[in-house]
């Protein structure tokens, strides 16, 4: 029996090896794990995470604006190809390409499934690239696809839960949000390379 659980596992470990999600899972099974620590649902503890995330961004702010300016680092080198100045326009062809070389992750900012978007991409098509392409041209996010649903999730296992410094924040964006940060990543990468 050991020897076929070893080989299954070894299996999956051998099979997953590009997919980092499925590896911890498979892991935390093995070591037994218990990585659901579930908070009590509250509008009060909510409002605790908001108020003290917002706080450590502020601090973080502050430091910054309070940190002498060095002019070494806003220094940049010599440059002699040609600048990266505007973002072209995306076609339907490239917007199918890198939306179906997308993994399937599900926000619960999304207002379709992600398999059901992926699926009826053909349908959507028009609409996604006409505002992926006024986003590309005016520099303009939509204010809906700047916005993440945040979960609070424990640094260390066994730490205080009621301390909020043990948490950290996890941001999880919609789908449409993703699609546009590949599509904008794609340009300076390709004028670089």
């Amino acid at each position: 029996i050991e020897s076929v659980r070893s080989a299954y596992f070894s299996q999956i470990i051998d099979n997953n090896q590009s997919n980092p999600r499925h590896l911890f899972n498979t892991i935390n099974r093995l070591l037994k794990v218990n990585v659901g620590t579930s908070l009590p649902v509250s509008n009060q503890l909510c409002k605790d995470f908001l108020n003290f995330f917002s706080s450590k961004i502020d601090n973080v702010y502050k430091l910054i604006h309070a940190a002498p300016a060095s002019s070494s680092i806003f220094c940049s080198p010599s440059f002699s190809g040609t600048p990266f100045s505007t973002f072209s326009q995306i076609d339907t062809e490239l917007l199918t390409r890198e939306v179906s070389r997308m993994k399937v992750t599900t926000c619960l900012l999304d207002p379709l499934p992600t398999s059901l978007f992926k699926s009826c991409l053909d349908s959507l098509c028009p609409a996604v690239l006409s505002i992926v392409n006024d986003s590309l041209l005016t520099g303009v996010v939509p204010a809906a696809l700047k916005t993440a649903a945040v979960t609070p999730v424990l640094k260390k296992q066994n730490s205080d839960l009621d301390n909020l410094n043990n948490y950290c924040p996890i941001s999880n964006l919609p789908f449409f949000a993703k699609i546009l940060e590949r599509l904008v990543a794609l340009q300076p990468h390709s004028h670089l390379t």
